[in-house]
């Protein structure tokens, strides 16, 4: 499980923009970096349940 927060706590996935470029990015890297399994995104921080198909470092760094 993945969590991370934004900078300061920021709101910044309320705005849809910003919440769909999170989502596009999930989705992108999804195929070779980790299989997605759940997530979720809050306002200032979201969750993901991903298995790695590299490390787990590797893998969060393709999301962040």
């Amino acid at each position: 499980m993945v969590t991370s927060s934004t900078w300061e706590r920021r709101s910044l996935f309320q705005n849809e923009r910003w919440a769909k470029l999170l989502i596009d990015t999930l989705y992108h890297y999804r195929p070779s970096a980790y299989l997605l399994h759940e997530f979720v995104i809050m306002p200032d921080h979201f969750h993901a349940l991903v298995t790695p198909q590299t490390s787990l470092e590797k893998a969060v760094q393709f999301i962040k």
